[in-house]
């Protein structure tokens, strides 16, 4: 919503805590994070937001224009959010974190995955995004750039190129910033 200027409050939910569960479910029906309140509208998970934003805001171009890329934008942002366990397990998320020399071998086989997805993307498209413009499938895949950062994985080439494109990116970098300077613990995520 950031790097599309689409205009909304953030509510942070503190992870963790006593009242976590309490608090997430007074704007998540699900239970987890995150949660879009329009008006009398709430939706929860990143993909269902993303479309219901696709449908709103038709005009700022959130997914590819072609049908046929679109789909294939759809299908690889749908594997991020609903697999790679492995490297979500042994390289969680965390902007604080900065470790040289990691084994990310426990996670090898989806973060050669990822980067088969991106190089296809990138061959297809040139870049410097997935599918030319940023979409949500960027979306999708930049929390894996902070973790290829975060975890000292190698990146060559295409894929080096992309990871820097997305952390280039304004919002990115606001996400970083405001990840770093986070001083509350969450201990499980």
């Amino acid at each position: 919503m950031r790097h599309f200027d689409i205009p909304f409050e953030e509510l942070l939910i503190p992870l963790d805590q006593q009242d976590t569960n309490r608090e997430i479910l007074k704007v998540s029906p699900s239970g987890k994070v995150p949660a879009l309140l329009d008006g009398s509208v709430t939706i929860w998970e990143s993909l269902a937001i993303a479309e219901y934003l696709n449908e709103k805001y038709p005009k700022l171009g959130l997914w590819p224009q072609d049908t046929g890329v679109r789909a294939w934008a759809r299908s690889i942002a749908n594997e991020m959010h609903a697999g790679f366990a492995s490297m979500r397990n042994h390289l969680p998320h965390d902007l604080q974190k900065s470790v040289k020399g990691f084994d990310w071998s426990p996670a090898k086989a989806d973060v050669l995955r990822v980067f088969a997805i991106w190089n296809d993307c990138l061959i297809k498209s040139k870049g410097p995004y997935l599918f030319g413009s940023f979409s949500i499938a960027d979306a999708m895949y930049a929390p894996v750039v902070n973790r290829l950062i975060s975890y000292d994985v190698p990146c060559e080439g295409a894929v080096q190129k992309y990871v820097q494109a997305i952390r280039n990116l304004p919002a990115h970098q606001e996400w970083i910033a405001t990840g770093e300077s986070e001083k509350l613990q969450a201990p499980n995520h």
